[in-house]
């Protein structure tokens, strides 16, 4: 892709090369240009019956660190996932999961309008926001999310679920995802606790 500046044409990387180049330039940076701590909260949890079939609704706090900050806005996408679990409880054991579900959010920089697109990797669903921060609010709102039929669970047994988010290491680019397995980039690392909740 080309772009005119003052009458000059600058040649520039595709969206996947730019999400590389980033990701190998902060990943060999100095660590002293990450250390402002991201972090995620999960501000709401509510479940709900419909019928037979279970819902969670969430909302969601999501605090980028500089270097991601840098990072999004030079052309790497952001992947956030949501972990939910449900759980049997069990007097004389632990207590044993008996589904789970993950939810993944991308966000990305559009270079050419200036915008932020929203992906929801598990429906394909999409939203444009004018900023950074509009899209990291509207990928912490989960509404009306199926997470399991009623008739999947035996009568007379006591269930809850817990959830979780944070970032997604997998979908990192490799020098920023390895740093991330040896706790060696705290810039990176970005994970709510659990956070439980009763099914009504």
């Amino acid at each position: 892709m080309t772009r005119s500046e003052g009458g000059r044409w600058w040649i520039l990387p595709s969206p996947r090369w730019r999400g590389w180049i980033c990701g190998i330039v902060l990943g060999f940076a100095p660590l002293a240009a990450c250390l402002a701590a991201p972090s995620v909260t999960i501000d709401s949890v509510r479940a709900s019956r419909d019928e037979a079939v279970y819902y969670l609704d969430l909302r969601l706090g999501y605090q980028l660190s500089d270097a991601m900050r840098d990072a999004v806005l030079n052309g790497m996408a952001l992947t956030f996932l949501v972990e939910i679990e449900l759980l049997r409880e069990r007097k004389y054991a632990w207590d044993s999961t008996v589904a789970t579900l993950e939810q993944r959010y991308r966000i990305s920089h559009q270079t050419l309008t200036g915008n932020y697109l929203v992906q929801n990797l598990n429906s394909g669903a999409q939203h444009i926001l004018p900023t950074l921060e509009a899209a990291l609010s509207v990928a912490g709102i989960v509404t009306r999310l199926p997470v399991i039929d009623r008739n999947l669970l035996e009568e007379g047994e006591r269930y809850y679920g817990r959830v979780r988010a944070g970032l997604d290491v997998d979908d990192l680019p490799i020098p920023l995802r390895l740093q991330s397995y040896l706790a060696m980039a705290p810039g990176w690392n970005m994970s709510s606790d659990w956070v439980s909740w009763k099914l009504p």
